[in-house]
């Protein structure tokens, strides 16, 4: 009887070991995933910031360019597309 219930103990111990285990490395596989979703996240805010960067620069050229030609008005045309955006 003896040797059956320190074998059942032995049996116990290993089980909730490899459970142990297993759930250490579960637990490393979310933090290497949050890593790399924070990485990517922050990836992609610095591309969107850079792209950000570049329009803005952009319509500061065509700005610049449109004072340059004099036009301080906008065209009929023109005015119409952007109305929307002046309200």
């Amino acid at each position: 009887m003896r040797d059956y219930l320190a074998r059942q103990m032995n049996e116990k111990k290993m089980r909730e070991r490899i459970e142990k285990e297993h759930n250490d490395e579960q637990a490393m596989m979310w933090a290497r995933d949050k890593e790399n979703y924070e990485q990517e996240e922050k990836r992609l805010a610095e591309k969107i910031k850079h792209i950000n960067h570049d329009n803005a620069g952009f319509l500061k050229r065509q700005m610049g360019e449109k004072e340059s030609r004099g036009g301080k008005r906008m065209h009929a045309e023109e005015f119409r597309m952007n109305k929307p955006l002046l309200k």
